[in-house]
């Protein structure tokens, strides 16, 4: 027996460490005692059917019971958790390495022995090589399941032609519906005041001649009385031959003479300055223009003009033809004329027009520009030719 320095306590003599303390023991001789100590503390711990099955093999049996030997080995048994040596259920420190024993383990019945597995014959998909996951998903049907598979925003980033011009259609289509049933858009086409506002102006247009008498007026911004004005008249002779004559008082240039033609597709003026050919891209002065290209059509009821009961309408146009008649100076922007035409009920002829222009420069101040048209005779042949 070895007997700890630190405890007093008798050990076996193959004990390294104190089983009640832990210390490392002093190396001494083994004595008979401390080995019959020892093989009693192991005897006791194998269970009777340990000797049974040894009995039974050396009878003649040709199997032992090994899952009930297996457990009862480790009955009541404590493993360290350091060095794994299986120590007596009473030991509170492991023999070998002295490490402290956990609360002693709860009883294990039986230990299953693992099975081997059966060996798997190889076979053509086991034995071919694996693909590597990139090569997978780039090709065939899976790079194109994996293409399908996208959040919003890398989506975007893979769509073809077809996706574009899908969503292309659809905004177009989601426009049109807006501008048709919110904006005016179908009142502009389809409703009664367009409707009537384009007849007129094939009746006017189908005239063999007719002449406006022609009355301006502006405004500066801020003041309440026109301080310049002028008249004239507009002669019409075929779609192709428009004539404006007017002398017009100006802030700059005092009285001005302005005359406009415009010859099939060329346009002609003179500031009195003499007659110029204006280029391609300047606005043609026909009058026709007047009764074209309009939008935001309001149908202001009936109203007489003179003896004729008229049609009253209100809509938008270009500003381009009425801003040159009236001798804007050249600016990047300008807000719609706003038309008012009063339509024969009887003839569809157009009785009588009303433009207004807002935020105009002329001479290089801002102003507000109205201009009044009255029919005032249709057949008179004018025989208007290029004035150069």
């Amino acid at each position: 027996m070895k007997k700890c320095e630190f405890c007093g306590t008798e050990n076996p003599d193959v004990a390294r460490f104190c089983t009640k303390c832990g210390k490392k023991l002093e190396e001494s001789g083994a004595s008979p005692e401390g080995k019959e100590y020892y093989l009693n503390l192991e005897k006791q711990s194998i269970s009777p059917r340990f000797e049974e099955d040894i009995a039974s093999r050396e009878k003649g049996s040709s199997e032992i019971d090994l899952t009930r030997i297996m457990g009862d080995l480790t009955k009541g048994k404590k493993t360290c958790a350091r060095c794994g040596f299986v120590n007596p259920r009473e030991q509170k420190y492991c023999k070998n390495c002295g490490a402290p024993l956990e609360e002693e383990a709860k009883e294990v019945e039986s230990l299953p022995i693992p099975l081997a597995p059966e060996p798997i014959e190889p076979s053509f998909i086991s034995e071919s090589p694996s693909i590597p996951a990139s090569d997978y998903y780039e090709s065939g049907t899976a790079g194109e399941a994996r293409t399908r598979r996208f959040d919003f925003m890398s989506g975007v980033s893979n769509w073809g032609a077809g996706e574009w011009v899908a969503i292309i259609g659809a905004v177009v289509v989601v426009v049109i519906v807006a501008w048709l049933f919110i904006f005016g858009g179908y009142q502009n086409i389809f409703g009664a005041p367009a409707k009537n506002i384009k007849k007129a102006a094939k009746v006017m247009v189908g005239l063999n001649s007719f002449e406006y008498s022609l009355n301006v007026n502006l405004r500066a911004r801020g003041e309440t009385s026109s301080r310049y004005h002028g008249s004239g008249k507009v002669l019409f002779e075929s779609p192709d031959k428009t004539y404006w004559e007017m002398n017009l008082l100006l802030p700059a240039r005092g009285a001005t003479p302005l005359r406009f033609a415009q010859i099939g597709k060329k346009s002609y003026m003179n500031a009195s300055t003499g007659w110029q050919m204006l280029g391609e891209d300047s606005p043609s002065f026909g009058i026709e223009r007047l009764w074209s290209g309009f939008s935001m059509v309001e149908d202001l009821g009936m109203a007489p003009i003179g003896t004729s009961n008229c049609a009253h309408y209100r809509y938008r146009i270009p500003p381009e033809i009425i801003a040159s008649i009236v001798g804007a100076d050249p600016q990047a922007k300008m807000g719609d004329a706003v038309v008012e035409s009063w339509i024969d009920s009887g003839t569809n002829q157009v009785l009588l027009l009303q433009i207004s222009l807002f935020k105009v420069l002329v001479d290089g101040i801002q102003m507000n520009a109205s201009m009044a048209l009255n029919l005032s005779s249709v057949g008179t042949p004018y025989n208007i030719l290029p004035p150069i």
